[in-house]
C-alpha cells in the first residue's frame, strides 16, 4: 500500500465535518432518553454509520470536483486535487463506505436505514448537479440535515415533532449559506467564481432572513412544543442561542476567508462556551425541573 495512502483518505473524509451528524442524537435528548443505555448504544451506532455515509459523499463530491480543485486556492491541497489519492481509490474507498454504511444501517434498524438512504441519495444529488442551482443548493443541504435528524427519531422509535422539521431545517440552512459564502469569498479571490449563480448580497440577505426565523421558531418551541411542563422553564436557553447564532454569523463575517465555518466553529472558545451553556441548561431543564 502506497506510504501516506490512510492519512490522505482520513484528510478526504473531512472528521471536522462530522459534527453535523451530532443531530441523530437531538430525538433521543430531547424525548428524555439520554440516560437510556440501550437507546444511547442505538444512537451512538446511528452516529457512526451516518459519519460512514458522510465520509463517501465527501469522497465523490472531490472526484466531481477533482478538475475545479485544482485551481481553487484552498481546495487544491485536498488529497485527491493535489494527487496524494488516485481516482480509483476515492471511488473504491467511496463504494465500501457507502455500502458499508448503507447494509450496517439495514442490520441497525429499518426505519433508520430508510432515512439514512435518503440523505444518500439527497446528497449525491447534490454533488451530482443541485449544487448549481440557486436555491435548490441550500435545500438539498437543510434536507439532509433534516434527514439524519428525522433518522435518530425513526431509530429509537419515537415521535417526530414539526418542531424538529423545523428548527433542524433552519439550522441547516444557516450552515449551507454560511459554508457557500465562504466558498464564493475563496473563489473570487482566486477569480474562478461561478457565473450566474447568487452574489454575495443575496446569499448574506438570504442568511439573515434565515436566522430571524430560526430564533423564532426556536423562541416559539420553547414554549408552545407539547411535553414541556407549564413553567415555560425552556425559555432559559434562548439566550444562548441568540449568542451562539449571533456569534457564529460574527465570526463567518469577521473571518471570511481565514477559515471554513465548520472549523471556526470548533476553534473559537466563546462559541464553543456558548454550545456548552445551551447543553447544560437544556438538560437542567428536560432531566432535572421535570
Amino acid at each position: 500500500m502506497k506510504r501516506g495512502l490512510i492519512p490522505a483518505l482520513w484528510r478526504s473524509v473531512r472528521p471536522h465535518q462530522w459534527l453535523s451528524n451530532l443531530v441523530v442524537f437531538g430525538a433521543l435528548v430531547f424525548s428524555r432518553n439520554l440516560f437510556d443505555v440501550s437507546l444511547l448504544l442505538m444512537t451512538t451506532g446511528g452516529f457512526v454509520l451516518l459519519c460512514g455515509l458522510s465520509s463517501a459523499i465527501f469522497l465523490v463530491n472531490d472526484l466531481v470536483d477533482r478538475d475545479r480543485d485544482r485551481q481553487h486556492p484552498v481546495r487544491r491541497h485536498r488529497p485527491l486535487a493535489a494527487g496524494e489519492i488516485s481516482e480509483r481509490q476515492a471511488v473504491a474507498a467511496a463504494i465500501v463506505l457507502a455500502l458499508g454504511a448503507l447494509a450496517g444501517a439495514f442490520v441497525w434498524q429499518l426505519g433508520f436505514a430508510l432515512a439514512a438512504a435518503g440523505y444518500l441519495l439527497v446528497s449525491v444529488a447534490y454533488s451530482l448537479g443541485l449544487r448549481h442551482q440557486p436555491v435548490l443548493d441550500v435545500l438539498t443541504i437543510a434536507a439532509g440535515l433534516v434527514l439524519r435528524a428525522v433518522a435518530g427519531a425513526l431509530l429509537i422509535q419515537v415521535s417526530i415533532s414539526p418542531w424538529l422539521y423545523l428548527g433542524v431545517g433552519g439550522l441547516g440552512l444557516i450552515l449551507a449559506l454560511a459554508r457557500i459564502q465562504h466558498e464564493m469569498r475563496l473563489a473570487a479571490a482566486a477569480g474562478i467564481l461561478e457565473p450566474g449563480k447568487y452574489s454575495l448580497d443575496a446569499v448574506a440577505q438570504m442568511n439573515s432572513v434565515t436566522m430571524t426565523s430560526t430564533l423564532m421558531v426556536y423562541c416559539l418551541y420553547t414554549f408552545l412544543a407539547p411535553g414541556f411542563e407549564s413553567n415555560h422553564l425552556m425559555m432559559l436557553t434562548i439566550p444562548t442561542v441568540i449568542y451562539g447564532l449571533f456569534r457564529y454569523r460574527y465570526l463567518t463575517i469577521q473571518h471570511a476567508g481565514s477559515q471554513s465555518p465548520e472549523r471556526l466553529m470548533l476553534s473559537d472558545a466563546p462559541l464553543l462556551i456558548a454550545v456548552a451553556l445551551w447543553i447544560v441548561t437544556a438538560a437542567a431543564v428536560l432531566y432535572l425541573a421535570s
